[in-house]
């Protein structure tokens, strides 16, 4: 009888712990935590208790509940913050990469002079490369307004991470996160205080316009 009542209470925990996968499975971190410090709260019952009510080890049980939860959260909307920025650098320089691979095949394709004044031609005036007699020296030319827009690139991203550190740093918010709340925590603030200054002192970056 005991041995039928154990398996019994071991199939029922088995069905509460698959169907709780079930509700953590498809949610956000957040959401997760959110979800499991509400499970703690229930498990004490301290879940929807007036604080008034609780007893004093309730109440110290409550705040160290509250301030674990909330520096979980922080970490997880830091976390979320260095994983995006992170993610932008990456697609950065996956992009940044493959501009240098055009410009490095484009280059290889050109065999004549003619050929490297008509690419340059986007750019230059026809006094100006009349000027041009050689193939090196074209060559040469074409290399420097690659490097250049090699450089706008890289420009234009610093810019833009820049604007949406900043953004954040006023609002708590980063369009496309899922982050818990819209106020920083001293981790996070630190976090993008870091980055701001790493972009500020990136060398592409002189009063707006690229070196």
């Amino acid at each position: 009888m005991a041995d039928r009542y154990i398996e019994k209470r071991k199939e029922r925990e088995k069905r509460e712990d698959n169907l709780e996968d079930a509700i953590t499975k498809g949610m956000s971190l957040v959401d997760r935590e959110n979800h499991e410090y509400e499970e703690r709260l229930i498990e004490l019952k301290l879940f929807g208790k007036a604080r008034e009510k609780m007893t004093e080890i309730e109440l110290c049980a409550l705040e160290a509940l509250e301030k674990e939860h909330l520096q979980k959260l922080s970490k997880l909307d830091a976390d979320a913050m260095k994983d995006e920025i992170e993610r932008r650098q990456r697609s950065y320089e996956t992009e940044l990469t493959g501009l240098q691979l055009l410009h490095a095949s484009e280059l290889n394709a050109i065999t004549t002079l003619d050929q490297a004044k008509q690419m340059l031609s986007a750019t230059m005036s026809n006094e100006e490369l009349q000027k041009i007699r050689s193939l090196d020296k074209a060559k040469k030319l074409i290399r420097e307004e690659s490097a250049l827009e090699e450089q706008e690139f890289t420009r234009k991203h610093l810019e833009e991470l820049l604007k949406t550190l900043q953004d954040v740093m006023g609002t708590g918010e980063w369009e496309g996160l899922d982050l818990s709340d819209t106020i920083l925590s001293d981790e996070e603030k630190q976090l993008l205080i870091d980055r701001i200054n790493e972009v500020k002192k990136a060398p592409f970056r002189i009063n707006g316009r690229p070196r």
